[in-house]
């Protein structure tokens, strides 16, 4: 049965109550995307032009960002609450409650600037934890979407090069006509590393219904097997190998992955065209990035997957 706050929502978008838990995500997804295509304050733009006749185009401004006010709080898990929270935000609806329900990382500068934090005190806590200082250039697009967040909300994304520099990984998801780079990720994420790991000999392939991934490290043979799935890259499957490795070396550095995860099964929402990992000393890094408002959408998890490796003594033994 609809919440009675989102059903007044629907309502005002002339949309009717749902049966399902999945058609009401659907309806607020069309709610949400008729109101993404309006370039600013889209509130006030579909107020104005489509419900003249209710009263004042600010009192049906008031009367439409009330009620989603109300359906973001009676519903605040989902893709389209996210959307509602990008909405809110797009048309001047900027207190904690709101920002709170956006995408993690489209949080970030709201939350650096009620914390009071510069790029300065930023690149500090990135350099104890292992990363190298930002540049002059980076430094000030960070300050600048913390002067002004909402000009940043949009595409936050585009400030990890600038945190995160050459420990910033990114690998496209799918792979289209080509295969998938499981071996091509690994040794990226092993050159991220300070210091880098060399690999040799890094070479995929298929093996039955899986890709096997082989590579050589300090004389020694190494092997692991990821997904299958058409052309998309088992990017999980990459992280628990060389996190593992990173284990089995006593290097201090882990994969973390920073952009928004698949959409579960039911979903609604578009999944990443590409993955964004970043290489880092794991040592108290994930309670540190979550008190200064960087969020980790994976973390580094098991540092030994079940055969993640189980194929190494076979390789050496094949010279």
């Amino acid at each position: 049965m609809t919440r009675p706050a989102v059903l007044r929502l629907l309502q005002m978008f002339d949309r009717d109550a749902c049966a399902s838990e999945e058609r009401e995500r659907s309806e607020l997804d069309g709610v949400c995307q008729s109101l993404r295509r309006e370039a600013a304050d889209p509130v006030s733009a579909v107020a104005g032009d489509e419900r003249r006749g209710t009263g004042t185009a600010s009192c049906e401004r008031a009367d439409v960002i009330d009620a989603m006010r109300a359906a973001l709080a009676e519903r605040t898990d989902g893709s389209p609450m996210h959307e509602m929270a990008l909405v809110l935000v797009r048309s001047g609806v900027v207190d904690r409650d709101t920002t709170a329900c956006l995408e993690p990382w489209r949080q970030s500068p709201f939350l650096w600037k009620q914390r009071a934090l510069t790029a300065g005190k930023i690149n500090e806590f990135l350099m104890l934890h292992g990363f190298r200082p930002m540049t002059p250039v980076g430094a000030s697009a960070v300050d600048a979407a913390i002067g002004d967040p909402l000009s940043a909300v949009e595409d936050t994304w585009r400030l990890w090069p600038a945190m995160f520099g050459r420990q910033l990984v990114e690998c496209p998801l799918d792979a289209g006509m080509a295969q998938p780079r499981a071996d091509r990720l690994l040794a990226d994420l092993a050159a991220a590393a300070r210091p880098a790991i060399a690999l040799t000999e890094v070479k995929q392939a298929l093996a039955r219904d899986r890709w096997r991934v082989t590579f050589r490290c300090l004389g020694n043979g190494h092997g692991f097997y990821a997904a299958q799935d058409g052309n998309r890259l088992d990017v999980d499957a990459v992280m628990s190998a060389f996190n593992a490795l990173m284990a089995q070396l006593a290097h201090p550095c882990r994969a973390f992955r920073i952009d928004r995860p698949v959409v579960p099964e039911g979903g609604s929402a578009a999944s990443p065209a590409t993955a964004h990992l970043i290489v880092t000393r794991a040592v108290r890094f994930e309670a540190a990035a979550r008190a200064i408002g960087i969020p980790l959408v994976q973390a580094a998890g098991p540092t030994h997957p079940p055969r993640a490796l189980d194929e190494a003594p076979r390789l050496r033994a094949a010279g």
